[in-house]
């Protein structure tokens, strides 16, 4: 049987390979976050693995006819012959839209699959109904696990179940489904995410993460301003203590503005620290879920959306305790 991989980030790509049989023989398509350039792509491919950059484009780079056409092939018609074809990954991508009709085998892509639909009702506006009309497909019946073409939804048990998906969960281990490959498969793992054993070395002695946002990328303020808020934070906790993990679409070269810190920026998943044994007693963020991902025994310092004005604007009121509701 032939099994594709659908994802558009590096934590999802992580979790099918721990939870793929032989991974290297599945096909991955991959969404816009990637490119044929990508080193992650590149070291994929090095493996033999065979990948492919989706070019099932928005609205914007289609244009509304072409767009509203593809949609409705792919959402009310099943073309062709149904190949015997498994399906693993993301199933709220654009690019994953032709591939339901096959069933899925959803996997987690952070706490948003837990997260969604605590605000399913407050998304319920006018405003929302017209845009899921205008989408074709209605994002809230058709995604995250509540498709009914969702055979099984991989969770790894960040938060609480919700009832509304609970049926088709199973709760995975990350670290029980690392120790179970091989030793050339844990290899192959690092080798596709760049990772290199020597930063172990490195992070002796340092139980504080930091975990970088793309505040500025994505809001309407100065790089310089990000930094500004990082320094003031920073001055909270021991230099020589903290480990500054970077998030993968940042552009800020964090090791000029911070040359006194370890600063990991490479774009692997932190989870591989997780699964290599590094542990820490602290996790500081301004509102990253991935913060919340490191154990109940790990405190956590959440800043929140209000340390700057435009940060709020931008992704509304959010603090952690409106994130455990």
């Amino acid at each position: 049987m032939k099994r594709i991989v659908i994802e558009n980030s590096n934590y999802g790509l992580l979790l099918s390979f721990l939870i793929l049989e032989d991974f290297k023989n599945a096909k991955y398509i991959l969404g816009d976050y990637y490119s044929e350039n990508s080193s992650l792509v590149l070291n994929m491919r090095k493996l033999g693995i065979e990948v492919e950059i989706s070019n099932y484009h928005s609205m914007k780079e289609s244009g509304f006819f072409k767009y509203y056409f593809r949609r409705v092939r792919d959402v009310f018609f099943e073309f062709g012959k149904r190949e015997n074809i498994e399906v693993y990954g993301n199933d709220n991508l654009e690019i994953s839209i032709p591939y339901r009709k096959y069933g899925m085998k959803l996997i987690e892509d952070g706490t948003i699959n837990y997260s969604f639909f605590h605000g399913m009702k407050k998304r319920k506006t006018l405003k929302n109904k017209m845009k899921d009309i205008l989408r074709i497909v209605p994002s809230e019946k058709k995604s995250f696990g509540l498709d009914e073409r969702v055979e099984k939804i991989y969770l790894t048990g960040l938060m609480e179940i919700p009832r509304e998906i609970e049926k088709k969960v199973e709760i995975i281990n990350m670290k029980n489904l690392w120790e179970g490959k091989s030793e050339e498969e844990r290899e192959n793992i690092l080798e596709i995410f760049d990772f290199n054993r020597d930063v172990l070395e490195k992070l002796k002695g340092r139980d504080i993460i930091l975990f970088t946002q793309p505040v500025s990328e994505d809001c309407d303020f100065d790089e310089l301003e990000k930094v500004t808020i990082y320094e003031e934070i920073l001055k909270n906790y021991p230099k020589e203590r903290v480990v500054i993990k970077t998030h993968p679409r940042e552009k800020t070269k964090y090791r000029d503005f911070f040359p006194d810190y370890l600063v990991l920026d490479k774009p692997f998943p932190f989870e591989l620290l997780n699964l290599l044994g590094v542990k820490f007693k602290k996790s500081v963020t301004l509102f990253s879920t991935a913060a919340l991902g490191l154990g109940e025994d790990v405190e956590v310092d959440f800043y929140g959306t209000r340390v700057h004005p435009e940060i709020e604007k931008k992704f509304g009121s959010c603090d952690i305790d409106e994130l455990k509701k």
